[in-house]
């Protein structure tokens, strides 16, 4: 939805994006699987998603998969896995709306992984911003499902269009290229450092031709590794 542009992600983008991964679920009822998008932040056991990952329509009613039948997965740019590590129990920090979810309210998810991904995966760098970066050129790297198969190729979406919400200053419009399992997917802005995320990506607005993020603040920032932050801007 709202694509300026929808390709693979440029090879020479491959290397500082290789934290970018699936967030996969399984539903142990019907045995159906559900993938988000989640990056790896700040080590190589904690990623960044949606809050909302999990959550499944069970005969009308919402239902949330337990974390055991969930695992991160990181792959490679021809598809192929290279690392798979199952949650730990409990997330570190989740802010979601399980029921009825309003796509302008926050939705995210800091998670600990049980193993530790390896030296391969570049964990990406935390920019907080508190909207102030939505100016700058920003992109979106997540994964794209389709209604038959979760994604295997991660997907670039350049020139974003951020717009404002009124009255909510941590909340704003994009106009990136998602689909099914593009929830989570870090929205960023490049810096002579290299790329920041900036904020989290995970609503649309079905009847209009844009999508919903949070700009990335203290609220979600104190949950991180010290190391996940860039230190000059850490709220």
């Amino acid at each position: 939805m709202g694509a300026d542009e929808r390709g693979p992600l440029p090879a020479g983008l491959e290397a500082q994006f290789s934290g970018v991964g699936r967030l996969v679920c399984r539903d142990p009822e019907t045995g159906n699987r559900f993938a988000t998008t989640a990056t790896l932040v700040g080590n190589r056991s904690t990623v960044l998603a949606a809050g909302h990952y999990g959550h499944v329509e069970r005969g009308g009613r919402a239902g949330a998969i337990a974390s055991e039948y969930c695992a991160f997965e990181l792959r490679t740019p021809d598809g192929k896995r290279f690392f798979g590590s199952l949650l730990a129990p409990r997330p570190i920090a989740r802010f979601s709306q399980s029921r009825e979810p309003d796509p302008s309210t926050p939705d995210w998810a800091i998670i600990k992984l049980r193993d530790a991904a390896p030296a391969s995966a570049a964990p990406v760098v935390v920019r907080p911003t508190g909207g102030r970066d939505m100016s700058a050129p920003v992109f979106m790297v997540s994964y794209h499902s389709s209604p038959d198969a979760l994604a295997r190729h991660k997907r670039y979406s350049p020139d974003c269009t951020p717009s404002p919400v009124a009255g909510k200053p941590l909340l704003f419009r994009h106009r990136c290229d998602t689909e099914s399992g593009s929830s989570g997917g870090l929205l960023f802005v490049m810096t002579a450092a290299g790329p920041r995320a900036v904020a989290i990506n995970h609503g649309s607005a079905t009847e209009r031709d844009w999508n919903y993020a949070q700009a990335i603040g203290g609220e979600i920032t104190r949950h991180l590794p010290e190391e996940g932050v860039e230190a000059a801007r850490r709220p």
